[in-house]
């Protein structure tokens, strides 16, 4: 369920000619960020033995900490403060939605 609240505000204020193109962007990046990730946790994590799998697993909660820190510092300058325009050409997305049978609602 996050995956759509994810895609939908990444896609936002997309034209609809760019939708599928902005989709695609977002799934991409969504899909490098896991092997990246998926790729740092088994490099720390390596072959433990049965004495140090606890520490090594303490190790792999603070990378994932220090990640998601790191992705916080790195998306805090780009976000929209609530009122500024949408860049020009862009148009938000309607509060409406039609239904099959062209019934707006």
């Amino acid at each position: 369920m996050a995956d759509i609240g994810a895609q939908a505000s990444a896609t936002a204020t997309l034209a609809p000619a760019k939708l599928s193109t902005g989709i695609g962007a977002q799934t991409m990046f969504r899909q490098i960020g896991s092997t990246l990730g998926v790729a740092a946790f088994v490099a720390v994590l390596g072959t433990p033995t049965r004495s140090t799998v606890i520490g090594v697993y303490a190790d792999t909660r603070w990378l994932m900490l220090a990640s998601v820190a790191l992705a916080a510092l790195a998306l805090a300058p780009i976000r929209r403060r609530p009122g500024s325009p949408l860049p020009p050409g862009t148009t938000a997305a309607p509060n409406t939605v039609r239904s099959l049978d062209g019934e707006q609602r």
